[in-house]
């Protein structure tokens, strides 16, 4: 029975031993494993990005955007400054924007093209349309017609003219052609 017990009590210190030997290593070696562990970055808010920035999604902070070029009005990519046409558009700014000649300063909503303006443009560098006229962008003379209306090709539902539906096809009793 001496053998048993003495076994027992070999055995019960060795867990102990074990037990605080266990204990020592989590207590000096865990911190460190888990400070290696760690990371942080630094979050931006996109609000905080400046007009020359755009909010960068995938990395959570603000990009400045290339030359001659404004965040957009989300503010999650890039648009040409006012009198600036695009010539290469691939996303963020990843965007090329063009000087338009001097006697057009305007450019066609979608930015691609510089046309001149029968009248004042807007802040984004685009032809101001009166209420009733569209603007023919080959003779860049307003056109006034009798019954227009804007057509929301997504939904389907006709738009009034004071907003801009996101995309368009004109319905008239005249024709109209349109060059893209």
């Amino acid at each position: 029975m001496a053998t048993r017990g003495g076994a027992g009590v070999a055995m019960a210190a060795w867990s102990l031993l074990s037990a605080r030997a266990v204990t020592a290593f989590l207590l000096l070696f865990l911190p460190r494993f888990l400070q290696a562990q760690t990371f942080s970055f630094p979050f931006q808010q996109p609000e905080k990005c400046d007009n020359n920035q755009y909010f960068d999604i995938s990395a959570l902070s603000c990009v400045p955007c290339g030359a001659n070029q404004r965040q957009d009005a989300r503010g999650t990519s890039c648009v040409c400054l006012p009198g600036f046409q695009m010539i290469s558009n691939n996303g963020g700014p990843a965007i090329i924007c063009k000087k338009c000649p001097e006697n057009m300063k305007g450019v066609t909503e979608d930015g691609w093209n510089c046309i001149s303006c029968p009248s004042d443009l807007t802040a984004e560098g685009k032809c101001h349309c009166p209420i009733g006229h569209i603007l023919d962008s080959n003779s860049g003379k307003w056109l006034l017609t009798r019954r227009i209306f804007l057509v929301d090709a997504v939904s389907g539902r006709e738009n009034d003219l004071g907003t801009q539906p996101r995309v368009i096809r004109v319905a008239t009793q005249i024709s109209l052609s349109v060059h893209l």
